[in-house]
């Protein structure tokens, strides 16, 4: 068996928490107050390497347990990609089929008929979601809802955006080195205590994530391939921007908030994307 299931596995189940109402414990839990866990740490070194430009793709997975077997991160993206695919809403059965084949033989085979049709895809979403990965990571609100995509009509397209989800896809495609300007419009709620955080596209200044201001709408290209081990591009839009992407792919949104504090926010904006250039 491939040493990142047995030892994200194992990781899995060492986040363990005492539920006082019940007397008892509960295994595999996704971490809410890191500070129950002393000593565990494995969300810092995530953060860490992220913040050097550090995001293995799945594919790289196996290859560190080659070179950087030795080196703890290797166990905390393990733990982080196991994490993804046994909360993930729809992969979470897929992956947990995995689990019955343990001793057949048959895991690999498993994988790539259960994984494989759509693996570009899983791997983008996992990218962007260990990008954000936070202490009550919502993995239902997170996850990522594809659709078939289009080229970009020379009149331009248009599309809401919701609050209360993660990345969103606009279903438009578009062209590498071509210019486009992006409009929105609207105003949504990122919380209502201790009173309503009303906000625009261009997001609320007082509180920030990820280097940004909270409810700022902000982009990313899904390219066709996944090649690189590093984070997305994610590009800062607010109500109004241009920007030229540096690859051909489908352009999904989201409004910049923590993933583990989507279960509050209401509203949409609505996007307009339309070619400014030749």
């Amino acid at each position: 068996l491939p040493v990142w299931y047995l030892e994200g596995t194992a990781e899995l189940y060492a986040t363990h928490v005492f539920d006082k109402s019940t007397g008892r414990w509960r295994f595999a839990a996704m971490p809410v107050d890191v500070a129950a866990m002393p000593g565990w740490g494995r969300l810092g070194m995530l953060r860490r390497d992220v913040r050097r430009g550090r995001l293995p793709r799945f594919d790289a997975l196996a290859g560190l347990w080659k070179s950087e077997h030795e080196k703890i991160e290797t166990y905390a993206w393990s733990w982080a990609f196991v994490r993804f695919l046994a909360s993930h809403p729809t992969l979470g059965k897929s992956f947990r089929e995995l689990g019955r084949h343990l001793g057949d033989g048959r895991f690999e085979a498993t994988f790539e008929r259960v994984f494989r049709p759509e693996f570009e895809s899983l791997q983008f979403e996992w990218q962007l979601a260990a990008r954000d990965l936070v202490p009550g990571f919502d993995f239902r609100r997170a996850a990522i809802r594809f659709r078939r995509s289009q080229p970009l009509p020379a009149k331009g397209g248009s599309t809401a955006v919701v609050a209360g989800r993660g990345w969103q896809s606009t279903g438009l495609r578009l062209r590498k080195g071509r210019s486009f300007r992006v409009v929105a419009t609207g105003r949504f709620t990122l919380a209502e205590k201790p009173r309503p955080w009303v906000s625009t596209a261009d997001g609320i200044s007082f509180r920030y994530h990820a280097g940004l201001p909270l409810g700022r709408l902000v982009g990313v290209v899904q390219p066709k391939r996944v090649a690189a081990d590093r984070p997305p591009k994610i590009h800062s839009l607010g109500s109004r921007a241009e920007f030229v992407p540096e690859t051909d792919g489908t352009l999904f949104l989201r409004l910049n908030d923590f993933f583990s504090e989507l279960a509050d926010n209401t509203g949409t904006v609505d996007v307009e994307v339309v070619p400014s250039g030749p």
